[in-house]
């Protein structure tokens, strides 16, 4: 599992060892993420303009998106025989 973080975020691996797993199996793994100084705060990409009646838009990029993506995705490596999926 890979941990994609921001620039300025710290992340660390605090119990778990990253490995492969037979069918069956489980793995519980433990991180600590430390946000950086310049983390937007969770909330939508736009806002309401009640003097216009309209919603402005913060940003630009995420504009055609129901939501702005996670800060912090998880990225997990699943082979399978001759397959290597990436979710």
């Amino acid at each position: 599992m890979t941990l994609h973080t921001p620039e300025g975020w710290t992340v660390e691996l605090k119990d778990g060892e990253p490995g492969n797993l037979e069918g069956g199996q489980g793995i519980t793994l433990t991180y600590v993420v430390t946000v950086g100084d310049e983390a937007r705060y969770s909330q939508p990409y736009w806002r309401r303009d009640f003097e216009v009646d309209r919603y402005d838009i913060e940003i630009p990029e995420h504009h055609t998106l129901p939501w702005s993506p996670l800060p912090c995705p998880v990225a997990t490596l699943l082979p399978s025989r001759d397959l290597r999926a990436s979710y």
